[in-house]
């Protein structure tokens, strides 16, 4: 079950960690917290197992990680019923790594969005002024052989 949560996907966000009905730590990122009591290095308090989301069946709760000093977290506590294990897993979302990281993403691509549609903008405007200016120097070529002609037509006559 470790090697399940540690490798299920490593770019993740998030953090796991498993503890028993008598809040034996049993899986952690931080091997110095396995085996020991999960009230005793988290915020984690024996009612925040209670169920708050009846129709997924888990809690939510913002706290301080253990993991990750001085950090905001969300954690999601489930319980997890398997054969010959009864406890719970707590999934731990990292608040700030998607304000910090998605941001500033944002704003690049619409600085870029934006000054692709400039750069465009500028290249269709010289090309219809570029369009229309040898539109007109054609048209004045074409009169200028339509005179040319009426005068070559009067003077054969």
């Amino acid at each position: 079950m470790h090697h399940y949560f540690a490798e299920i996907n490593q770019n993740s966000q998030n953090y796991v960690f498993v503890f028993d009905k008598d809040r034996i730590c049993i899986i952690h990122p931080d091997e110095k917290f396995i085996g020991k009591n999960v009230f005793d290095f988290t915020t984690l308090q024996p009612q925040d197992t209670i169920i708050t989301n009846k129709s997924f069946a888990f809690s939510e709760h913002k706290a301080i990680s253990e993991f990750l000093t001085n950090t905001t977290i969300t954690r999601f506590i489930k319980p997890l019923q398997i054969p010959e294990f009864d406890g719970y897993v707590a999934v731990v979302h990292l608040d700030f790594i998607v304000d910090e990281n998605v941001l500033p993403i944002q704003r690049y691509v619409l600085i870029i969005f934006a000054v692709t549609i400039i750069q465009v903008s500028i290249i269709l405007i010289f090309f219809n002024v570029v369009t229309r200016q040898a539109d007109k120097e054609k048209q004045t070529i074409l009169n200028e052989k339509k005179a040319l002609l009426i005068s070559h037509e009067k003077m054969v006559k």
